[in-house]
């Protein structure tokens, strides 16, 4: 069963239904299949969504396309918070950022067979990107693979949360790399040590 955007609309013949005072809006996948844009009514068949006051948006593992993040990156949004798979993040990032105040992105690096260099490039660039925005967090969690942070270069993060196995001396190393972090977590899951 589809739900019916109808209940909302105070037109009937507009194609547009605005949500006038929403601030906040969590998005959250629980199923596959969920489809973005036509919640969001960016089929021709569907009523498109409107949210002038939106300053805060959660994205929660929900699979995005280009121009579904094209439309969700717009002011007045102050702090987005996206959980979910590096394409999608760089995506956000590669978006104009510059009315952010909070940018949280999560990465759960557990799915398939995931490239740590083309990760801490991807990275990279996410983060270079983000100049201006306050507050920059990156969460990372992986099982396996000892992610080297040799070639990390994330001039804007401020916050780091990082959840898997690492070099710590390597980590050490590359915080300069990182000359607006105030706040660094570092949780291990398996003991390293350097050959």
């Amino acid at each position: 069963m589809q739900f019916r955007w109808d209940t909302f609309r105070y037109n009937n013949n507009s194609n547009v239904i605005r949500f006038d005072n929403l601030r906040s809006l969590k998005l959250l996948s629980t199923e596959s299949g969920f489809d973005l844009s036509q919640i969001l009514g960016l089929n021709d068949h569907m009523p498109q969504l409107v949210f002038p006051k939106l300053t805060t948006l959660t994205i929660y593992y929900l699979p995005l396309t280009t121009n579904e993040v094209k439309y969700i990156m717009k002011a007045p949004l102050r702090k987005l918070d996206y959980s979910g798979c590096l394409d999608t993040a760089h995506m956000i990032c590669n978006q104009s950022t510059f009315y952010l105040e909070d940018l949280s992105i999560s990465i759960n690096l557990y799915n398939g067979n995931i490239l740590f260099d083309n990760m801490i490039g991807k990275t990279n660039e996410m983060f270079s990107k983000t100049a201006g925005i306050a507050k920059v967090t990156l969460t990372l969690t992986w099982q396996s693979n000892i992610i080297d942070f040799t070639d990390v270069y994330w001039p804007h993060l401020t916050h780091l949360y990082l959840n898997g196995p690492f070099d710590l001396y390597a980590l050490f190393l590359a915080i300069p790399r990182m000359p607006n972090l105030v706040d660094l977590l570092a949780r291990p899951t398996l003991s390293y040590t350097p050959e």
